[in-house]
């Protein structure tokens, strides 16, 4: 999924390591991303500058975990009406 096909009007972001969280109303988030940039991408952009090591496919001893924090995946499933 892209950043423009993000289900929700407003992009929340936290890191349970260092405790950062941050929201994001859509329309800054894809200026801030790009908005053909996939989701795990974007969270290592929005994360750019922790201080902390990040998780790469080589070493996962990285503390730098950042996540969607909202439950969006309803959104996603949504049936239509």
């Amino acid at each position: 999924m892209k950043a423009k096909d993000y289900p929700l009007p407003v992009v929340e972001i936290a890191c349970d390591h260092c405790r950062r969280h941050g929201k994001y109303r859509k329309s800054r988030f894809i200026d801030l991303v790009g908005e053909n940039t996939e989701l795990p991408h974007a969270l290592s952009i929005i994360a750019a500058d922790c201080s902390e090591d990040r998780v790469t496919p080589d070493s996962m001893r990285g503390r730098c975990r950042p996540y969607y924090a909202q439950n969006w995946w309803g959104a996603v499933c949504k049936e239509p009406s």
